[in-house]
């Protein structure tokens, strides 16, 4: 569960994604969920929980289009390339027991932000995962953003 106290969480409504997409910057959320394993469907139940009025009312469901996680250095924050969850997000570090993660598991100890969507239970969750449209992005999410130290 998400803690205020914890960290922050900015939230806006995307106007150059698709309807009812909302873009998300948080701090660590401290949630070991993100760190399970492979699975697609963690990201449903997640979300239904952090953002209720748009994820958790009937008939809706929510999906991650893209993230992306703020690496640290010792002299800088850098914002990671695009994630699509299914496509690009495999993380080349294992668990310590071996199984394989994806990038988002670095929600739990980095700041990260994402677009989630609310679409109806008709649409599908992703448009990521087979048999949905294509992510689509727009010049601005094209491109990594720079430094903003």
């Amino acid at each position: 569960m998400y803690d205020a106290a914890e960290g922050s969480r900015t939230r806006t409504t995307d106007s150059q994604a698709p309807e009812r997409c909302f873009l998300v910057e948080q701090a660590p959320t401290r949630d070991p969920r993100w760190l399970q394993g492979m699975s697609l469907v963690i990201e449903e139940a997640l979300l239904a929980e952090y953002h209720p009025a748009e994820c958790a009312r009937p008939g809706e469901r929510c999906a991650i289009d893209y993230y992306q996680v703020k690496w640290t250095t010792w002299t800088q924050e850098i914002w990671s390339e695009p994630y699509l969850p299914g496509l690009n997000d495999l993380d080349g570090k294992p668990h310590y027991d071996g199984t394989r993660r994806r990038k988002w598991s670095y929600f739990y100890d980095h700041t990260h932000r994402y677009r989630y969507c609310a679409r109806s239970a008709a649409e599908g969750a992703s448009p990521n995962k087979p048999g949905r449209p294509a992510v689509r992005f727009s010049e601005a999410e094209r491109a990594v953003p720079p430094d903003e130290s």
